[in-house]
């Protein structure tokens, strides 16, 4: 670290005297600065614990816990109230007043949008966690659940849309990256696993040019499931804003398709 033009604030211990002459308690501790054996100054802070810190570029909220500075989700979303979403279709339904998750039944195009709170800024870092849980398949045909974030209200996966996110094929225990660049879908190679009746907690997040998923076992993102799978972001998409958050799913064929999507984060800035 150079020390140069640094403002280097120390614990005092006992008796000194000011700049301006007055007598004060205190002795400074700590090296001195530019000492090639030690840091600039010791390494001390009297912050309270739950200190909050916001980032003003990003808007990427930090709470100091047990000395260390943990991330919070710049939005949070658990399903207890369906402010703010607006539903396309009648099968992906946000069932705040009773189970609190958002459920798909075998829908045909259908899904649920939300403007962010907070945009996610173009050629940032950022991540996405949710709770997915795929309950039954019994089609033979084509199955997806998708979840995106986008710079549209529409149909993430339409021409005219930009937008990078999961595309799940639970009919074939798939899971893939995608992008949209207004109707040129590029797909990541899908991971494969046995996802039917169990609980999935995702992370998606983009960090540089890349847009990665890895799936989890626990709600904790201890215990892997499957394997990493990763994407290049075009170029037409990697600057622009992501502005919505969508969740939706499409049958091409009769058949039991259900699922839901529950505990939503979205972190701003970080790809943790």
């Amino acid at each position: 670290v150079n020390p140069d033009n640094q403002t280097v604030h120390y614990t005092f211990q006992s008796d000194f005297t000011d700049s301006s002459g007055n007598a004060r308690n205190g002795t400074a501790t700590g090296a001195v600065a530019g000492s090639t054996t030690s840091p600039p100054a010791y390494t001390y802070s009297n912050l309270p614990e739950n200190t909050i810190f916001n980032e003003t570029d990003t808007y990427s909220q930090w709470w100091l816990q047990d000395g260390e500075w943990i991330m919070t989700p710049t939005w949070h979303d658990t399903f207890v109230s369906n402010k703010g979403w607006t539903q396309v279709g009648s099968q992906v339904i946000d069932e705040w007043a009773t189970t609190n998750l958002v459920q798909y039944t075998n829908a045909k195009d259908d899904w649920i949008w939300k403007l962010l709170p907070i945009p996610i800024q173009g050629g940032k870092d950022w991540a996405v966690r949710v709770k997915w849980t795929h309950t039954s398949t019994s089609a033979t045909g084509g199955q997806y659940a998708l979840l995106y974030l986008s710079n549209s209200a529409s149909d993430p996966e339409s021409s005219g849309v930009k937008s990078l996110g999961v595309h799940f094929a639970p009919h074939v225990d798939s899971i893939r990256v995608r992008t949209n660049d207004e109707g040129t879908k590029t797909y990541g190679t899908g991971a494969g696993g046995s996802y039917e009746g169990t609980d999935n907690w995702i992370h998606l997040y983009r960090s540089g040019t890349t847009l990665y998923i890895q799936l989890y076992a626990d709600a904790t993102f201890t215990t892997t499931r499957g394997s990493l799978v990763s994407i290049a972001i075009p170029d037409n998409i990697k600057d622009i804003d992501l502005t919505y958050f969508s969740f939706g799913a499409d049958s091409e064929d009769e058949g039991t398709f259900t699922g839901s999507m529950d505990n939503l984060e979205i972190y701003n800035g970080v790809a943790l």
